[in-house]
């Protein structure tokens, strides 16, 4: 992954294979890969989208039936980062612009396709 060279290499060494993935869409796939892994661990599902364009990468669904709820689910933005100063002990604190919260808490209902709301 590093496009530094380190000089000749040990006889007999053999370079990991680079597929040449930019590295933003390799912290893409990882930050997936690791709601995948904590969802299988839940024993829940995941519906993908294929597109994000509405902020959502995906949906985590319990096939489980709870007193108050039937098959609940839940929508996911993913993020992936290497700004550490994003990270405290406590919590990470992701900037979004105000559209994209509205959008999050309170999804449009109308049936307008013109709507950007």
């Amino acid at each position: 992954m590093s496009d530094v060279d380190d000089g000749p290499r040990a006889v007999g060494t053999i370079d990991a294979p680079d597929g040449d993935l930019p590295h933003n869409a390799r912290k893409e796939h990882f930050s997936l890969a690791f709601v995948r892994m904590v969802v299988a661990a839940a024993g829940c599902s995941i519906k993908a989208h294929e597109t994000d364009y509405d902020g959502v990468d995906i949906t985590i669904a319990s096939s489980a039936e709870y007193s108050t709820f039937y098959c609940p689910d839940f929508e996911l933005q993913v993020k992936c980062t290497t700004r550490h100063d994003l990270l405290t002990e406590e919590h990470l604190a992701w900037p979004m612009e105000a559209s994209a919260r509205i959008r999050a808490r309170e999804p449009c209902t109308c049936q307008d396709a013109t709507c950007s709301t």
